[in-house]
């Protein structure tokens, strides 16, 4: 039954309470530009939940700086970024007892963290706050969680499907595979 069940979570408000953390890194790695492209970029940020830094720090490069970045500024910025969030979020608060809930849905649910959060970052944070035992797959960026999906549902027919998540894109991958959010 339970091979028949997949649940699949977002990280980021939905189990911990950690937008703020992504919130702030961003604010703090773009600093240096001033209040206004802060202000733009954190809009930006708090309007698009779920995707990936990857396309976030281009966009906003691209777009809000009209700089164009070398591969070298690409990745300096990813592990800036990475560095100011994840002490942060490795101590955030559990989402309301989803400690309990993860508990009792994996006893009838296979389940998948699908987040926009590097997976390597995701396995770490997971392994620390003791909830990978859970996931039979903890899956990030730099893939989409449409992504995600496509594979998991590549290589399994499940029969109940939901899509545990609280943005835009976590709502738009659920409809397009068919499950409920």
């Amino acid at each position: 039954m339970k091979d028949k069940n997949l649940a699949v979570f977002d990280l980021d408000g939905v189990i911990l309470e950690s937008i703020d953390c992504k919130t702030n890194a961003f604010a703090d790695l773009y600093s240096q530009y001033g209040a206004n492209i802060q202000n733009k970029i954190i809009k930006h940020h708090l309007n698009n939940g779920g995707i990936s830094r990857y396309e976030k720090i281009k966009f906003y490069h691209e777009k809000i700086l009209n700089m164009k970045l070398s591969n070298n500024e690409f990745n300096k910025l990813l592990n800036q970024f990475s560095h100011l969030v994840l002490k942060q979020v490795l101590n955030s608060e559990f989402v309301e007892d989803v400690q309990n809930f993860l508990m009792e849905i994996s006893k009838k649910f296979t389940l998948v963290l699908s987040t926009g959060t590097p997976t390597n970052e995701a396995i770490q944070i997971l392994k620390h706050r003791k909830l990978d035992k859970f996931f039979l797959h903890i899956l990030g960026s730099p893939e989409t969680k449409k992504n995600h999906l496509a594979k998991l549902f590549n290589d399994n027919n499940y029969q109940n499907k939901y899509f545990f998540g609280d943005a835009m894109t976590d709502y738009e991958a659920a409809i397009e595979f068919e499950m409920k959010f």
